[in-house]
């Protein structure tokens, strides 16, 4: 089994790989403050950690990292492969300074590049709004980034004292007649632009860069 880790800034996603199929996820508040240790205590509340055989990370919190490594040397004894700069990955990076990229970008333009085709982009939800553009030849050419929703709801709650906090939900009409509306909750049905809508598009993309990296080993051992 390959375990591959999607570690944001707010939550940190989890999904559990038999070949090619993702048999199971699950997702967690980010804790910038764990240790590997915490951290294997808590995994074992969702995974029998003797059955992994490698384990995959995209990390947008440095400190993290050095947690995972020793997690993943002390409770697994398994090879982690942390995507950053010099990890092969099959997707030619053409960015001023490729080390600048989020390592999540990346493993989105791998899985969208293999999983609906070139050119394409990437747009993802979270903390920040991503927006990753893949040419037609399949390479990461860049992209824009903007404050997040929920990140851009707390800053206008927080700054307009008659406003009530709301739940992010779908309000019942584009016109609000209270103040106690919501942004959309799902965006996709509301936009043209959007073709398909995978919220496991970075575990995928983890996946496919542990796979090029194995193949990559082999080739290597066999010579």
């Amino acid at each position: 089994m390959l375990l591959a880790i999607d570690c944001g800034n707010t939550q940190t996603v989890f999904g559990l790989f038999d070949g090619a199929e993702l048999t199971d996820q699950f997702r967690v508040g980010t804790d910038r403050n764990h240790t590997g240790d915490e951290i294997a205590v808590m995994l074992r509340a969702f995974v029998d950690l003797s059955s992994l055989d490698g384990i995959v990370l995209c990390s947008s919190v440095p400190q993290l990292v050095r947690e995972y490594e020793s997690f993943a040397d002390r409770w697994v004894g398994a090879e982690l492969l942390v995507l950053g700069p010099g990890v092969p990955t099959g997707v030619p990076i053409r960015y001023d300074d490729p080390r600048e990229v989020g390592s999540d970008r990346i493993a989105n333009a791998v899985a969208a590049r293999e999983r609906y085709g070139a050119p394409c982009i990437v747009v993802d939800f979270g903390t920040s709004t991503n927006f990753d553009v893949v040419s037609a030849e399949g390479e990461y050419l860049g992209g824009v980034l903007a404050p997040g929703i929920e990140v851009s709801m707390e800053a206008l709650f927080a700054r307009a004292a008659r406003l009530v906090k709301v739940d992010f939900a779908e309000p019942p009409s584009v016109i609000g007649k209270t103040t106690a509306g919501g942004l959309a909750d799902l965006i996709a049905p509301h936009t043209r632009t959007i073709g398909a809508v995978d919220p496991e598009l970075t575990l995928h993309g983890l996946r496919l860069v542990w796979d090029r990296n194995q193949k990559v080993s082999d080739t290597v051992k066999s010579v």
